[in-house]
């Protein structure tokens, strides 16, 4: 038997009455779903291989229903569509699945899988999976990183200055973040979660009483930024004063030492919302 060369009269022949050069992309992205291990992973190369040359017509519209794309999570590999599969490694730690190690050098981009979650994905996650059970998933620096995440997120999914990452979310977003039990606060031994509603940014100097009574943090610049959005406020308020005072008067005046401390720390700080205490009379 002869061999068969492309450019033979016979092949040219064939080629005219129907013969197809290569498999029809439809065909190959199907036997890149197989459920044979090695058929799957001989095709899904090729289709790689060739996406420039043979597979030019591939549009991402045309497989989006289809589970071709390999993928892995914490609870091991399989294969996902499209928008199920991201090829930024480190969303795996969240539960996510991301493209497995061997192909992160593929034209995954062209193919159309995405670096990163959506955000109303990261949202869905922090509402339905909250921060004490990713924090079992997260490296030691927990919280700080999990936000910076996302500060990683919105600057290669947008082009807002890093800085300035507040128009990758929208209100509803942001209103619903306010709520969220999702920064974590306190000692080791004694950790807590609050919404950024209740969290101050403010890190300059302060009296005794506020440090008592007000939870303050700080992530950085960045996160910071992130966290003023969702509600965080840079400085206490008499408003917050007058909250916690008829929230719980016995716990605020045991932590400031009485009537007197908290007069004595006001005119320490000749703060003049601290010295006006007429407020008090009616309470």
């Amino acid at each position: 038997m002869s061999e068969w060369w492309d450019t033979s009269p016979k092949a040219q022949l064939f080629y005219h009455l129907g013969l197809n050069c290569f498999q029809p992309l439809p065909k190959i992205v199907e036997l890149c779903s197989s459920s044979d291990d090695e058929v799957q992973e001989t095709d899904f190369i090729y289709l790689c291989d060739n996406l420039h040359s043979q597979c030019l017509d591939y549009k991402l519209e045309n497989f989006h229903d289809v589970e071709f794309i390999p993928a892995e999570s914490k609870d091991g590999f399989c294969l996902k569509k499209l928008e199920e599969v991201y090829s930024c490694t480190q969303w795996k730690s969240l539960g996510f699945h991301v493209v497995k190690d061997r192909y992160q050098s593929a034209p995954m981009y062209q193919l159309g899988v995405k670096q990163h979650p959506s955000m109303s994905k990261l949202l869905d996650l922090l509402e339905k999976t909250p921060p004490p059970h990713l924090m079992k998933r997260l490296p030691s620096i927990g919280l700080k990183f999990y936000l910076i995440t996302w500060q990683v997120h919105l600057q290669s999914f947008s082009s807002f200055p890093c800085v300035d990452i507040i128009p990758g979310f929208s209100a509803p977003d942001l209103t619903k973040l306010s709520r969220l039990l999702m920064v974590l606060m306190g000692p080791s031994s004694a950790l807590k979660l609050l919404p950024p509603t209740q969290c101050y940014l403010d890190q300059g100097a302060k009296p005794e009483l506020y440090v008592k009574l007000f939870d303050s943090v700080n992530f950085g610049t960045k996160v910071n930024h992130f966290l003023g959005a969702c509600g965080s406020k840079n400085k206490v308020s008499i408003e917050d004063i007058v909250e916690a005072l008829t929230d719980n008067p016995e716990r605020f005046f045991q932590l400031a030492g009485g009537y007197e401390g908290w007069v004595l720390q006001g005119s320490t700080r000749a703060t003049p919302h601290l010295l006006d205490t007429s407020f008090l009379v009616e309470l």
